[in-house]
């Protein structure tokens, strides 16, 4: 969101600029502000790069939370109803304990 609103306000100042000189030049005005956009884009490619692989990391990681979570209330609907899934559920539980210090 700050990277967007750094690119907007760099992209009012160059209108307001613009503006002041352009009297009617509409074609250049327009391309003087795309360069100016591009220009900007292309000096905060990296960051932006960054940014999107830390976030898209961060997301996946999430999913994968949210489906073992998914998964585990699913197994605990089914040991509900079944008791042989419940049994081998306590016995896992159990080993598990003992094995940890």
């Amino acid at each position: 969101m700050l990277l967007a609103a750094v690119i907007a306000a760099m992209l009012v100042v160059a209108d307001q600029l613009i503006e002041t000189w352009a009297d009617g030049h509409l074609l250049v005005v327009w391309v003087v502000l795309w360069a100016v956009t591009f220009g900007v884009l292309s000096f905060l490619m990296q960051p932006l790069r960054l940014g999107m692989g830390n976030l898209l990391s961060k997301m996946e990681q999430w999913s994968a939370r949210q489906a073992q979570l998914r998964a585990e209330d699913e197994l605990w609907r089914y040991a509900q109803h079944d008791h042989r899934l419940r049994a081998d559920l306590r016995v896992s539980l159990l080993c598990s304990q003992h094995e940890s210090p």
